[in-house]
């Protein structure tokens, strides 16, 4: 399921725009069940440690960590700074986070796939880059990608089955964008 803003207002809109593209691409071509998600917030729980989670109206939250039932999910983590030029268009430093189940999205596999699943995901976002943004790099470890975040409940994310990584972008978007 692609679970996306109805009412999106600036980085949300950019955002949008990248999932819808990125979820319909990969429900064509990973096997099992996809779950995507927009920006996610770094939200605080217990103590000092914060979690990743989707805002899914209402005051509620949801986890988006890996689910070993899915293929996959994904969702953007979005830099805490974002910079201009013009005071119109801004940047932000921008993760796009894959979660796969490897075993699900490529079932007829007998190596571990995951480079296979990074070009994959990588192709697409390079294939689409009229969206705004550019790809700036892929980061390979939970510890790298969830920087700042609380990862107790997924120290194991890349041992196989399992494969964590993610493709930076510099995502370009204006603050005036809505999208209703």
């Amino acid at each position: 399921m692609n679970n996306v803003l109805t009412s999106a207002y600036g980085i949300d809109v950019a955002i949008k725009g990248v999932q819808e593209n990125i979820y319909s691409q990969l429900d064509s071509q990973w096997k099992g069940d996809i779950e995507g998600y927009g920006r996610i917030y770094k939200n605080q729980k217990v103590g000092d440690k914060f979690y990743p989670e989707y805002y899914k109206g209402g005051g509620q939250y949801k986890e988006v960590y890996y689910d070993n039932k899915l293929g996959a999910n994904f969702f953007f983590i979005v830099g805490d700074e974002d910079s201009t030029d013009d005071e119109l268009v801004f940047v932000s430093k921008v993760k796009c986070v894959f979660m796969v189940n490897l075993g699900i999205i490529y079932p007829n596999d007998t190596e571990r796939s995951d480079v296979k699943a990074q070009r994959y995901a990588i192709q697409l976002l390079r294939d689409n880059t009229f969206l705004g943004y550019e790809v700036t790099g892929l980061s390979k470890t939970v510890k790298g990608i969830f920087s700042g975040f609380a990862t107790e409940k997924i120290a194991s994310a890349d041992i196989h089955p399992a494969h964590c990584f993610s493709i930076n972008i510099d995502l370009s978007y204006y603050l005036t964008d809505k999208c209703e």
